[in-house]
């Protein structure tokens, strides 16, 4: 029930185009979201930080297999989160193997943070494969503007919140370590993602890089959803009462055909 909310509440997002604010203007807003050429090769000597102080590169961890790349802010209130909630609800019923069919890697969005900021998130917000077999990196300053530039992705930063607005999307690499599309994590169906990552990318289950709801909106201050969220979640829940309403109308109005159509079918006395 809690997902269907959640996908009603981001669908009508997505449906009215709403890039909610807060200390960032329109125009900071305007170019804000991947701009993705696909065929495009990754960086692959970016180097990565892992667990324990490990370094390692791109095309180590890539291995020459299918990949979903996810830019996270590990400080992140809004919906990084969500993101990866979605992921592992998904991942267990696409029928491939985490870490040995392909992978999930996560990369920091700020140079700045720690492994120590990729472990609280992982715990936080992952569950099953994803928290035991997703990589989670940071990055130095290099590699985070190589690995964005790859991919086209711009996140302007608020600085009087600590807070980026970047798109809500995964990036689908293929086995040869080329970013193929940009996929919607609550668009996703897992016999579509299986295609995706088995076919290079194959699969008509992207959403456009414009229509990817922006991960921006959350106000850490007074700890609640911008103006404009709060209406996006009132929308939803109209919407939803208002299904309701349709489905018990219409299942009066067939109660009621079918009464009369009982009547008129009686035999006369």
């Amino acid at each position: 029930m809690l997902t269907d909310l959640r996908m009603i509440i981001v669908a009508i997002a997505v449906l009215v185009g709403i890039a909610p604010a807060v200390a960032l203007t329109r125009l900071d807003l305007k170019d804000a979201g991947f701009h993705l050429v696909p065929g495009t090769s990754l960086p692959a000597d970016a180097v990565l930080h892992g667990p324990g102080g490990r370094d390692t590169t791109l095309g180590q961890t890539l291995a020459k297999k299918p990949a979903l790349l996810v830019f996270t802010d590990y400080r992140c209130q809004s919906l990084c989160g969500v993101i990866l909630d979605q992921l592992s609800e998904t991942l267990p019923k696409v029928g491939l193997t985490l870490g040995q069919d392909y992978n999930v890697i996560a990369v920091a969005l700020d140079a700045a943070q720690t492994q120590a900021d990729a472990a609280a998130f992982r715990d936080t917000h992952t569950k099953g494969s994803l928290q035991h077999a997703g990589l989670f990196f940071t990055n130095d300053a290099p590699a985070l503007q190589a690995l964005r530039a790859s991919v086209g992705l711009v996140a302007p930063f608020d600085v009087e919140h600590g807070q980026f607005a970047h798109p809500a999307g995964l990036v689908l690499v293929d086995a040869r370590g080329l970013a193929q599309r940009v996929l919607s994590p609550f668009a996703l169906d897992p016999l579509g993602l299986k295609l995706a990552l088995t076919e290079g990318g194959a699969a008509p289950l992207s959403l456009g890089a414009h229509a990817l709801l922006l991960c921006y909106g959350w106000n850490p201050v007074a700890g609640v959803y911008t103006l404009r969220i709060e209406r996006v979640m009132m929308l939803a829940a109209a919407a939803t009462i208002l299904l309701i309403a349709l489905t018990v109308a219409g299942f009066l109005h067939r109660g009621r055909r079918l009464a009369r159509s009982s009547l008129l079918e009686r035999p006369r006395p």
